[in-house]
């Protein structure tokens, strides 16, 4: 019991101290809960993605790769699944998209190298390849498609100098697939009600902190209460008129 009376005395004397935080906390969250909210703002991304199997033509030297005792068809196989990777690595440079964008503008369609840098990704699973383009407008995502599809396919030999000047086959896997994906941004209207309760509890609990740091830090004797913790006689206490 001594100890409650006691926290309600510290509670008492640094209120105040305690109401600061809930106070600056409370006006900051209620601001912009209270502004109207604004039309949401939609943003529509379009989203092409084609995929291919990626493989090496059929080697002449089949013959002296069986006298090794190797199967031209695994070794095939495998060194597919390490082109796939270098091919990725190709698809998402710099390089890759000024030979879009010079192939786009002999069609008069002009784009920035970084624009296509940007919008340009890959991804591979063993010999399995993709090729993605997302941007804000699909007019032209058929056309990046096709004409990174061509590049692929006949210009593979210029970055794998270890094939020996011959191009990898590139067989796409059905026609490129195009999605819409909409997000809505820019709502108005500020916090929810759950977020001012839960930032205004945690400005509480932080008033409640200060208020006892005050009282622990203060150097006052406020009450016999105090002076007899310290062990000091009392001898008698003027009452508050």
């Amino acid at each position: 019991m001594d100890d409650l009376r006691t926290y309600f005395l510290i509670l008492r004397r640094w209120w105040w101290l305690a109401a600061i935080p809930i106070f600056i906390v409370g006006v900051l969250t209620a601001i912009p809960m209270l502004q109207p909210a604004d039309a949401p703002t939609i943003n529509v991304t379009y989203t092409a993605t084609a995929n291919y199997l990626v493989g090496l033509p059929p080697e002449a030297s089949a013959d002296d790769l069986k006298d090794l005792n190797i199967d031209p068809v695994h070794a095939r196989w495998i060194t597919s699944e390490y082109m796939v990777a270098g091919m990725y690595d190709w698809v998402r440079s710099r390089g890759f998209a000024e030979e879009i964008q010079k192939a786009l503008a002999k069609d008069g369609i002009e784009f920035t190298v970084e624009d296509l840098e940007e919008a340009i990704e890959a991804g591979f699973a063993r010999s399995r390849f993709d090729y993605i383009v997302e941007m804000d407008d699909d007019t032209y995502l058929e056309d990046i498609i096709a004409v990174g599809t061509e590049i692929m396919q006949t210009r593979n030999n210029e970055i794998f100098p270890q094939n020996d000047g011959e191009n990898m086959v590139v067989v796409p896997l059905g026609d490129p697939l195009i999605t819409e994906t909409s997000n809505v941004i820019g709502i108005g209207g500020g916090n929810s009600l759950f977020d001012a309760v839960i930032r205004i509890a945690l400005a509480g609990v932080f008033g409640l902190l200060l208020a006892f740091l005050a009282h622990y830090f203060d150097p006052k004797i406020r009450s016999t209460v105090e002076l007899e913790a310290l062990e000091l006689p009392v001898l008698g206490e003027i009452p508050k008129v």
